[in-house]
C-alpha cells in the first residue's frame, strides 16, 4: 500500500477506529503517529486485511 507523507488516515480495527498521520516507510514498515504516539504497520500485516486504512480528504 502506498501512503502520502503528512496525510491523515482513518484506521478501522473492526471494533473501533482512529485517525493517524503517516510519517514514512522504511524497509516495508509504515510509521504513523496519533495522540498516543508513534506506531508501525508492516506491509505484510496490512496485506492480511486485519485493519483497513482510508486516506481522509484534506480541506
Amino acid at each position: 500500500m502506498t501512503f502520502e507523507r503528512g496525510s491523515s488516515y482513518l484506521i478501522n480495527y473492526g471494533s473501533f477506529s482512529k485517525v493517524a498521520t503517516f510519517v514514512e516507510t522504511e524497509d516495508g514498515k509504515n510509521l504513523f503517529f496519533d495522540l498516543d504516539g508513534e506506531f508501525v504497520f508492516s506491509d505484510e500485516f496490512l496485506t492480511q486485511g486485519k485493519v483497513i486504512l482510508s486516506r481522509l480528504k484534506e480541506e
